[in-house]
């Protein structure tokens, strides 16, 4: 019997290689099949909570849900596409090819986009594949540092298995120098300030005009022209010649280029043509007066009493950092260097009390009184999970305190979570006599579930929480501007039950919620209501908005 000849083997080897990725994307992805939209979880932001007492969002003691009927016809979903009937197991696969030659990167962002959809590929060996696709046009886009960005739309058909090879150019590198004056060193300033991933450079066609909207993130991360990499400091690469982060531009200059810390712009100096070199210089003292002093006096909610001993009081990112000092000045508290933005603040005192987790929004500079934070007596809530059937089940929850939340900027997620048992029995922990909306996430991505509960009232029994199939809302805003959004649901009662952020960076929001009617507000960062919808989901579909 004739031996096959060595030189295939190779060919071969690779052509099982990508086999088998491509059937293990399809495994792993499975389970985020069962609905349309795969919503990205950003600290800070939060996908949308299913509800209604008509759709049995919460039935339990004191749990109330949504009633009501629409004043207007709901916006219903789009047929085919959008509820669900497109099929969604094909597969992209594909080279990441280089304009040059030159090998491509090892482990770039590879992502498809469909409105506020979106996949994530996996790579291997300079190939690249991404499942659970559907027919219609995709936004191919591909990030990396040193590369420039690309962004090309493709049309895919019903084809199970299509080849779309994706073709990167190097990116034009400025390497950025960021000190005080007479060249010193800025990084015991900010590890000081609570600056713990340090600051950020981003490039534009044009000077920017003020500050960029607020952000609960410790950055806005990269938008207009190109993306920076940061040197040294907590999550910094390591410095070739002393650089304090570089700018990797999509196209070669000019251009502009902005220092920011969070939303807040520091400097701004313009790069010329062939430059290769940007230095900024910051005063730390004028950096420091950037950060406010905030300050409160908290109230013991059944004596009346102001509180000073045993008070911890703190704000941060999302990602952390920016905590500040408490003082006690009289009977406030006074906490300094606030680091501008919207903040996270955990507040408590003691373990008979609740603890309060609150949303901030911190001006750039100067003071801010936030006047008096009652703290009442902690308050046993348990609660108990059931699925669609009525059964009780296991499952995740996070609730968010509504007499305190301020829309429509801030999110409705307070980081705090808790699971269902096999009983489906849980409790809240650390809350107080208040309306809490109270979200589910089952063990499919398709199930979710709310409750409005007054906890109060409860009496030490337990509320329901009832998982229902869903759908989801996705809102995309124009691209290519300096504005942010923030997403509003409500149910029938106008009840909000989630805020998804859409932040410079992804013009795009997507938040899952029960079958059946809701409404949908769009806020601008900063001004007022700029679009609002009455619209209809559908179960497994969704519907799509666009903010003009």
């Amino acid at each position: 019997m004739p031996l096959l000849p060595m030189r295939p083997l190779p060919l071969l080897v690779c052509c099982e290689a990508v086999v088998l990725m491509i059937l293990a994307i399809l495994w792993f992805q499975r389970s985020a099949d069962a609905g349309p939209v795969e919503v990205p979880r950003v600290a800070g932001g939060a996908e949308a909570v299913p509800g209604g007492e008509a759709r049995s969002g919460g039935t339990g003691v004191a749990a109330t849900g949504a009633r009501g009927t629409e004043a207007v016809p709901p916006r219903q979903a789009v047929p085919g596409e959008d509820a669900g009937s497109a099929p969604s197991d094909i597969v992209v696969r594909g080279r990441l090819l280089t304009s040059d030659g030159s090998e491509p990167p090892a482990e770039p962002s590879v992502l498809f986009y469909q409105g506020a959809t979106y996949r994530r590929a996996t790579l291997l060996g300079g190939e690249y594949a991404i499942a659970s696709l559907s027919p219609g046009t995709w936004e191919a886009q591909v990030r990396e540092a040193g590369w420039a960005s690309l962004v090309e739309e493709h049309v895919l058909t019903s084809e199970p298995v299509q080849t779309i090879d994706l073709t990167l150019t190097p990116a034009y590198r400025v390497d950025v120098f960021v000190t005080g004056p007479g060249q010193v060193d800025l990084q015991s300033t900010m590890s000081e300030l609570g600056l713990l991933w340090g600051l950020h450079v981003v490039a534009t066609g044009e000077p920017l005009v003020g500050d960029l909207p607020v952000t609960e993130q410790a950055s806005v991360g990269d938008l207009g022209l190109g993306r920076y990499q940061m040197r040294g400091g907590l999550g910094g690469d390591e410095s070739e010649r002393g650089e304090s982060g570089v700018l990797w531009l999509d196209r070669p200059p000019p251009a502009n280029a902005a220092l920011l810390m969070r939303h807040v712009v520091l400097a701004q100096q313009g790069i010329a043509a062939g430059q290769r070199e940007l230095r900024f210089v910051v005063d730390p003292e004028r950096l420091r007066a950037r950060f406010p002093s905030v300050s409160l006096r908290v109230i013991d909610g059944t004596t009346g009493q102001a509180l000073t001993e045993g008070v911890q009081v703190g704000f941060s990112t999302a990602q952390g950092g920016g905590f500040g000092r408490p003082t006690v000045v009289g009977d406030r508290l006074v906490v300094e260097n606030v680091m501008p933005g919207m903040a996270q603040m955990e507040l408590s005192a003691g373990l008979e009390r609740e603890r309060v987790t609150d949303s901030v929004l911190v001006p750039s500079g100067g003071e801010l009184d936030l006047g008096d934070v009652v703290l009442g007596p902690k308050v046993e809530a348990l609660g108990r999970l059931l699925d669609s059937e009525g059964r009780p089940t296991a499952g995740s929850l996070q609730w968010t305190c509504l007499d305190r939340w301020d829309p429509p900027a801030q999110p409705l997620v307070d980081r705090r979570t808790t699971r269902a048992n096999a009983d489906g029995e849980f409790a809240l922990h650390g809350v107080g006599p208040h309306r809490y909306v109270v979200t589910a996430y089952g063990g499919e991505p398709s199930e979710h579930g709310h409750a409005i509960v007054d906890v109060g009232a409860l009496g030490g029994e337990r509320f329901e929480v009832r998982l229902h199939p869903a759908g989801a809302i996705a809102v995309e805003a124009p691209a290519d501007t300096l504005k942010s959004w923030s997403v509003v649901v409500l149910d029938p009662d106008r009840v909000p039950v989630a805020v998804a952020p859409i932040r410079l960076r992804y013009p795009r929001a997507a938040a899952r919620v029960a079958a059946g009617p809701w409404t949908v507000e769009v806020y601008e960062v900063g001004g007022g209501v700029v679009m609002q919808e009455e619209v209809e989901v559908p179960a497994g579909g969704t519907v799509r908005l666009e903010v003009k």
